[in-house]
């Protein structure tokens, strides 16, 4: 008797003591080229943020389920600098991050992150698996050297991604491939506690439709990534000239993604306080541009400007001649831009260029009705911008591959 009492304490026993069930959920979000916010309706974005969603709305409604660990890594396309590729990767896996992080909360001390990184073995399983003619030869690359080598000044990347840039099945590749490449992983690590038995995570999807999913925004990293790309419209004006009390616009546009023309007005017909000092001008300096870096451009820029200056210190006041022969000339520029915080719209850019122009001037006593005296022409070398500008960026949402 004693024995049987004991056996069925001993079941019953076991079925009080809880038992753990580990459940993992994958995520994999994908993200078009140079971006870092997590699109919705890019790829299959959906699809893997409504399995989120079932696991998060699972783990709210089950108090014995926690969250044991949640880890995050980011990657990117092998092309462009090493350097912008990693911090792309990890901008990818924080824009992640958050958005989780946004739907449920999870403690520091369970987040992990991955280091950021191009995911070759990726590469390589897709490469093996393909029958496109010229895979063959990529395959061969992707198994060689794997040694990092500065390939223009400053500018570094994997030996792999160098030379695979050279191979002809790269545009099959960049196309059918590179897209799954940009993406960033989670895992969420769960734990189950019952005291009857197992019961895993079901398996059937929930009704997403009155779910609300933000996209979490994260501003462009400048990346290396070729392929679909977004073109600018850009308003613009120098704090400069306003300093100098000349009003100023200007428009900018993308012509790829590696060129662009911007074309600045400057306008002003005042004295400075009295008649003697003065700067009116009408100029036009239209410039093409090229992005040799994310945040770099050289210029070229042909300038045409009307004149009339003077100082109240100066006996003279200068003026084209006849009022109608404008100084002529063009220069060079370099300059850089970077956006103002987290904003993907706002930017700030600084440039300073110097050129050559042929100039043919009156000079004037610098007094009321003041006399001409004499007629000069030549020709001035020297600085002919410095900007201090602050732009508004337009989407223009043509995209190119």
């Amino acid at each position: 008797m004693n024995k049987r009492v004991g056996i069925l304490m001993l079941l019953f026993g076991m079925f009080l003591i809880p038992n753990a069930h580990t459940n993992i959920t994958e995520i994999d979000i994908d993200f078009q080229v140079g971006k870092c916010n997590v699109d919705t309706a890019y790829s299959d974005n959906a699809r893997q943020l409504a399995n989120l969603e079932k696991t998060i709305q699972y783990v709210n409604s089950h108090p014995n389920v926690r969250i044991e660990r949640l880890t995050i890594s980011g990657y990117a396309s092998p092309e462009g600098p090493a350097v912008k590729n990693k911090q792309l990767g990890e901008t990818r896996a924080n824009a992640l991050e958050q958005y989780i992080r946004s739907r449920i909360d999870i403690a520091d001390s369970l987040v992990m992150r991955l280091p950021a990184t191009i995911p070759w073995d990726m590469l390589k399983a897709e490469i093996r698996t393909s029958q496109e003619p010229g895979y063959n030869e990529i395959d061969r690359v992707l198994h060689s050297d794997s040694t990092v080598i500065e390939y223009l000044p400053g500018r570094w990347a994997d030996r792999r991604a160098f030379e695979i840039q050279r191979q002809k099945a790269y545009k099959t590749l960049n196309r059918n491939v590179f897209p799954s490449m940009r993406s960033a992983k989670a895992q969420i690590t769960t734990t189950e506690s019952v005291p009857d038995g197992e019961i895993a995570l079901p398996t059937a999807d929930y009704d997403l439709s009155g779910i609300s999913m933000p996209a979490v925004d994260i501003p462009d990293a400048k990346t290396g990534d070729s392929g679909e790309w977004t073109r600018g419209l850009y308003l613009k004006t120098n704090a400069v000239g306003w300093a100098m009390l000349i009003s100023n616009i200007a428009v900018e546009v993308d012509i790829n993604k590696h060129w662009s023309v911007t074309l600045p007005i400057y306008y002003s017909a005042l004295n400075y306080f009295t008649r003697t000092r003065k700067l009116r001008t009408l100029a036009f300096q239209p410039e093409v541009r090229w992005w040799f870096a994310p945040k770099w451009f050289v210029g070229a820029h042909f300038g045409v400007a009307q004149y009339n200056y003077a100082l109240s210190s100066s006996e003279w006041r200068y003026q084209d001649h006849n009022g109608n022969t404008p100084a002529l000339g063009g220069g060079l520029s370099l300059g850089w831009r970077t956006p103002l915080g987290k904003s993907k719209h706002w930017m700030m850019e600084l440039t300073a260029g110097a050129g050559c122009y042929r100039l043919k001037y009156d000079t004037f006593h610098n007094e009321a009705n003041g006399a001409m005296v004499s007629t000069t022409s030549r020709t001035f070398f020297g600085v002919d911008n410095a900007a201090v500008t602050f732009i508004y960026r337009f989407d223009l949402k043509r995209k190119r591959r």
